[in-house]
């Protein structure tokens, strides 16, 4: 494969490099004879598919780079199995100044088009894009070329990363592809030149993984994958509008991780019958969870308690890790939480105001005697330290919890209050993580000190603090 190629060096580095480095421009400088060639080193040696599994590892534009070093090496890096089409560089430049947006994603769609026309794999195991063509409306005959491309070597995990703009100028996932006639005589519409047909080269079944971020998809074209890609294990769709409804239902799905968030026009999202072990999910009007007996990972983003405890009512006992992104004001008047009696995790993520109160929260720790380990992560909005009564939480017993961290602690009353709940009630605790890093710097550098001064005086010596 390498040896017989008759694509030289200097030219694969100019088709694929998409940004030429120093080194290799200046040896291309070279005439032939001038180039001394040294006995290949010991790597070299090994066979093509241990090469291949080596380069694999690397960044797609280092492992490109390698077909410089011989014609040993000219096209291995064209059989790797995973096309990670990420340009983390590119995209700085476009956060840095936004008018070189057009010019960056012309240079991005020409390398990932570079690419696919070298590859030279008949399957891949993850095939991703990330870029954000929300922002400069890229073509859906763009995308649907990639998709078919990758389809059609059988992918394992397919990644189309966008990256969030505005609603109407996000990329609409071409439905086409999955709407086709499937009968013997279809052909792709591009391809028909070729006389090519469909089922010979567009594989749903091979799929394992897809996440859409960004990506205009409908209930429909999920619901597609879910019944055509009987190996499909993960699915990930975030900021679709047009997603309204989904159903997923059926013992046959292999679906084990189910990620919906932030698709604003969602209406209703009906699991039922289904073998899901995590559900990620933002605010919907109408969730409905039936028969999910191996759910035991949620994380739910912008609910409050009445909608947790109403739609989720079914799994919440059966629930070994939770996240909640929540208000802790739904918690206030809410006294009698249903056990959950297998949970380990407790994670709470707190958008909050001033100096409010998180003594809400003491119900619901009360109400997981099992709890292991609780997180909190503190999101305040306009920060301020006042002077008020402590209030008192919950008493109870949390045997088996070990440790707690916060995350965006500031010294006020509210982190005061909190932390002495759970060393009055949390006699085997162990450790207590204290993780300033999300505090905005706002000059109260001394204070804060000085709280963490009085966190050290209360926390007992057998419990190891830690302050990142």
């Amino acid at each position: 494969m390498g040896k017989g190629a008759k694509v030289s060096a200097r030219s694969q580095l100019k088709k694929c490099s998409n940004r030429g480095h120093r080194l290799e421009d200046r040896i291309a400088q070279f005439p032939e004879d001038r180039i001394v060639h040294l006995p290949e080193d010991q790597i070299s040696q090994l066979p093509d598919d241990i090469l291949i599994l080596i380069l694999s590892f690397l960044k797609l534009k280092e492992a490109a780079q390698t077909s410089a070093l011989s014609r040993r090496w000219t096209t291995l890096w064209m059989y790797i199995p995973r096309l990670d089409f990420d340009d983390p560089k590119a995209l700085q430049r476009i956060l840095q100044n936004s008018k070189v947006g057009m010019r960056e994603m012309h240079s991005y769609v020409n390398w990932v088009n570079c690419v696919m026309q070298l590859h030279k794999g008949y399957t891949l195991d993850e095939f991703r894009i990330c870029f954000p063509f929300a922002k400069f409306s890229l073509s859906q005959n763009q995308i649907a070329k990639w998709l078919e491309y990758a389809f059609t070597r059988k992918v394992h995990r397919l990644v189309l990363d966008l990256v969030r703009g505005p609603s109407s100028t996000c990329c609409v996932f071409p439905d086409r592809l999955l709407n086709i006639d499937f009968g013997p005589s279809t052909e792709l519409p591009h391809l028909n030149n070729c006389g090519t047909r469909l089922p010979e080269l567009i594989h749903f079944r091979s799929l394992r993984e897809l996440i859409l971020r960004c990506v205009h998809v409908t209930g429909e074209a999920i619901e597609f994958f879910l019944h055509n890609c009987p190996f499909l294990e993960r699915l990930v769709v975030f900021g679709s509008n047009k997603l309204v409804n989904l159903l997923v239902s059926g013992p046959s799905l292999m679906l084990k991780h189910l990620d919906i968030k932030m698709c604003l026009d969602v209406e209703s999202i009906k699991i039922c019958d289904s073998n899901i072990v995590s559900l990620e999910i933002s605010n919907v009007e109408n969730l409905m969870l039936m028969n999910v007996p191996k759910l035991t990972e949620l994380l739910v983003l912008r609910w409050n308690w009445s909608q947790v405890s109403s739609q989720l009512s079914c799994c919440l006992s059966q629930l070994k890790n939770l996240t909640l992104n929540i208000h802790p004001k739904s918690f206030v008047n809410v006294r009698d939480f249903p056990e959950l009696s297998q949970l380990k995790h407790l994670q709470i993520e707190v958008e909050a105001r001033h100096d409010d109160s998180l003594m809400g929260l003491t119900s619901l720790i009360k109400a997981c005697p099992y709890l292991q380990k609780f997180v909190l992560h503190l999101f305040w909005n306009c920060p301020s330290k006042i002077k008020r009564v402590k209030e008192k939480g919950a008493t109870c017993s949390l045997q088996y919890l070990r440790v707690i961290k916060f995350t965006g602690y500031w010294g006020r009353v509210s982190d005061i209050e909190l932390l002495e709940f759970f060393l009055k009630n949390a006699a085997a605790l162990e450790e207590i993580i204290i993780d300033r890093k999300s505090v905005l710097d706002d000059g109260e550098s001394t204070a804060r000190t000085c709280s963490l001064k009085e966190v050290e005086r209360l926390v007992p010596k057998h419990v190891q603090l830690v302050i990142l």
